[in-house]
């Protein structure tokens, strides 16, 4: 693999694993209590974001199998 690839790897590793881990990490230990519904609605879209790119991951590796 070249450099490029494995870059975007880590980043959609990061994106797609590692940063919703975080935030499911801080909603279980109750330190996102206070978030204004501004704060709410970009963490939404940001969960939103990543499922359709896992989906779209998932896709990808079955049209590639078959």
């Amino acid at each position: 693999m070249d450099g490029t690839k494995i870059f975007a790897n880590f980043m959609l590793f990061i994106s797609v694993v590692v940063i919703p881990m975080v935030l499911f990490y801080l909603m279980i230990t109750g330190r996102m209590n206070n978030l204004n519904s501004t704060e709410v609605a970009v963490i939404e879209i940001y969960m939103a974001m990543v499922c359709v790119m896992l989906l779209l991951i998932i896709v990808n590796w079955f049209i590639k199998f078959q």
